[in-house]
């Protein structure tokens, strides 16, 4: 998981800005649960270990470590923008970046929202 993928960190000025895409991470949120979910019963029933290759070893972070790591990312910033909203819904992942914004919050930072048909943000 390459964290420049929905994670940007950049300086205007005396400022640390994070600009954070809620589309690509919740590709890579989604691809690490499927992976994760899928390691159970990798092998057809029935079937000794040694009947098929062995699955490849990849280690995938679990939706909280994720989050904690990005949360530890964040936390130098000053200002987060937030892109994509559309993506969070009312479900895990959405709780998840909620809790992300809610712990950002909590430290007197600014969060914006990335407007869809503009560059500019809105603040919050």
């Amino acid at each position: 998981m390459k964290r420049r993928d929905f994670l940007r960190l950049q300086s205007a000025g005396s400022q640390q800005i994070a600009t954070l895409s809620c589309e690509r991470l919740f590709m890579c949120y989604a691809d690490s649960s499927i992976r994760q979910e899928g390691r159970a019963g990798l092998l057809p029933e029935g079937e000794d270990w040694w009947a098929c290759e062995p699955p490849r070893q990849v280690d995938r972070l679990s939706a909280e470590q994720l989050f904690h790591e990005i949360g530890q990312e964040i936390a130098g910033a000053d200002v987060l923008v937030l892109k994509d909203r559309e993506w969070l819904q009312d479900d895990e992942f959405g709780r998840h970046v909620e809790q992300l914004l809610g712990n950002f919050r909590a430290q007197n930072r600014e969060i914006r929202y990335s407007t869809i048909n503009s560059r500019t943000a809105v603040k919050s």
